[in-house]
C-alpha cells in the first residue's frame, strides 16, 4: 500500500510540474508541441520525462521533435532517456537520424533505455543497418525484454543482418520463448544464407511453444531446397496440435520440394 501511494504521488506531482511548465512557456495551449519540446529541456526531470511521454503519444505527427528526442537519450536521468526511446519508437522510420544514438542507447545501463532503443531500431528498419553489431551484441543481454527486440530488428533488417546469423543460431535455445521465436523470425527473413541454423531449426519444430514452432517450420521453408535434410521432421510437423503450425510445415515443404 505505501508502495502505491508514493508512486501515485510521484505521477501526481509529474502532473503539476508538467502542467505548470507549459502554462509559463504555452500559455493556454498544453499540447502545443512547441510547448513540448521546450519542456524537453525543463529543469525539472519529470516535466522533460511528461514531455517526451506526449509527444511520444503524437507520433509521426510529431517528428519534428525527434532531433530534441535524440538529445534525450543522453538526459542524465533513465526515466527521460527511456521515454525519449519510446517515443522515437512511435516515429517508426521517420527515426532514421537517430541510428547512432540508438546504438549508443543498446549500451546503457538501465535495460528499460535498451530494450526501446532495440524496438526503435526495428521500427526504423532498412535504416537500421549500422547497428547490426550492436544488435548481435544485445542479443546476449542480461534481460530478454533487451534480447527479444534485438532479435527483432535483426529479422526487419532482412538479407542485411546475414552477419548475425550464428549470434541467432546460438539464442535458438534461449530459455525464454518470446526470445527464440523472433529469432527464427530473424532467420527466416535470411532465406538460404541461414543454412547454418538448419540443425537447430529442426530441434525448434518440437519447441514447447507453438509460436516457436511455427517461426521455425517458416524459417526451413524460407531455405528452400537447401532444407532437405528437415523434410522428415516436417512432415511429422504437419500433424501438429496447432493449426497454424501445421500450415507452416506444409507450406514449407512446398518450398522445399520445388
Amino acid at each position: 500500500m505505501k508502495q502505491t501511494v508514493i508512486s501515485f504521488s510521484i505521477f501526481f506531482l509529474a502532473g503539476i510540474v508538467f502542467s505548470t511548465y507549459v502554462h509559463e512557456t504555452s500559455g493556454s495551449n498544453a499540447a502545443d508541441l512547441t510547448s513540448l519540446k521546450q519542456a524537453l529541456s525543463s529543469q525539472e526531470w519529470i516535466a522533460r520525462e511528461h514531455a517526451a511521454n506526449e509527444i511520444g503519444m503524437i507520433g509521426v505527427d510529431a517528428k519534428e521533435a525527434i532531433p530534441s528526442l535524440i538529445d534525450c537519450l543522453g538526459d542524465e536521468e533513465w526515466r527521460v532517456r527511456e521515454a525519449a526511446a519510446n517515443a522515437l519508437t512511435a516515429m517508426g522510420r521517420e527515426a532514421k537520424p537517430a541510428v547512432p544514438a540508438l546504438i549508443n542507447a543498446l549500451q546503457d545501463e538501465e535495460w528499460r533505455v535498451r530494450q526501446p532503443a532495440a524496438y526503435t531500431l526495428a521500427a526504423i528498419g532498412l535504416a537500421s543497418v549500422p547497428a547490426v553489431t550492436a544488435l548481435i551484441v544485445a542479443l546476449h543481454d542480461e534481460e530478454w525484454h533487451v534480447r527479444k527486440p534485438a532479435a527483432m530488428a535483426l529479422a526487419a533488417l532482412g538479407p542485411a543482418s546475414v552477419s548475425a546469423v550464428t549470434a541467432l543460431v546460438s539464442v535458438l535455445d534461449d530459455e525464454e520463448w518470446q526470445v527464440r521465436q523472433p529469432a527464427a523470425d530473424a532467420l527466416a527473413a535470411l532465406g538460404p544464407a541461414s543454412k547454418p541454423a538448419l540443425p537447430a531449426l529442426i530441434v525448434l519444430l518440437g519447441d514447447e511453444e507453438w509460436q516457436v514452432r511455427k517461426s521455425a517450420a517458416l524459417a526451413l521453408g524460407a531455405l528452400g531446397p537447401a532444407g532437405q535434410e528437415a523434410i522428415p521432421t516436417l512432415k511429422k510437423t504437419r500433424q501438429d496440435s496447432e493449426e497454424q503450425v501445421r500450415k507452416a510445415a506444409a507450406d514449407a515443404l512446398d518450398k522445399i520440394v520445388k
